[in-house]
């Protein structure tokens, strides 16, 4: 995952979202509805691999006019599967990105190291998180329920944390992917992936 996918900033909100699943080829297609607060989504663990779609992965990532600050290759779709190249955006071109999806092929697992009641999280528990939405959140499996929820999880386990005993720490990290569907000036659609890409604009807060 990209580095903003890990990036963190303070809230003091706890969010959960309400969300349609959809079994699609082996894999779970996720799309979000509005978030309620505090109902996580009672379900099985995730297929792999899961992909969140209309995902906007970080506080304040927005879908908007983006302007690229290096050549970014375009592709026809996000899937691994028979992915293609049908041209380029240029460093310095407007692009208008309508939406994206973040998908998971391998989650990353977390540690509980504080009683964490909302969450249903018990000192030494371990569970799988699916992605990073900004401000501490993740969206993560738990004991048969899908969460939405702060765990603030950013340093490994092993390193130790000795600055804030955060309620969680990272065991082991996923592998993501985080995609966007652009149309450039000259009216092509395609995807660009966001691990590679670098646009201004994508960040509505700075």
């Amino acid at each position: 995952m990209p580095n903003v996918l890990l990036r963190s900033r303070r809230t003091s909100v706890l969010r959960a979202a309400l969300i349609l699943l959809v079994f699609v080829k082996g894999s779970y297609v996720w799309g979000a509805q509005e978030p309620e607060p505090d109902k996580p989504i009672v379900m099985s663990k995730p297929k792999l691999p899961f992909v969140q779609k209309d995902v906007c992965p970080f506080e304040c990532c927005t879908y908007r006019h983006w302007t690229a600050t290096k050549p970014t290759l375009l592709y026809q779709s996000w899937k691994r599967s028979g992915r293609k190249v049908i041209g380029s955006v240029r460093k310095g071109e407007r692009v208008l990105a309508a939406t994206g999806v973040v998908v998971t092929y391998r989650p990353s697992r977390f540690r509980a190291r504080q009683n964490v009641n909302d969450l249903d999280l018990k000192i030494g528990d371990e569970f799988p998180a699916y992605a990073y939405r900004g401000e501490g959140v993740f969206d993560f499996w738990n004991k048969g329920k899908f969460y939405q929820g702060e765990i603030y999880g950013q340093n490994h386990c092993a390193k130790g944390d000795p600055d804030f005993q955060s309620p969680t720490c990272v065991v082991e990290d996923g592998e993501f992917e985080w995609w966007a569907q652009v149309t450039t000036q000259a009216g092509r659609k395609g995807w660009v992936w966001m691990d590679k890409a670098r646009f201004d604009n994508v960040d509505a807060c700075s």
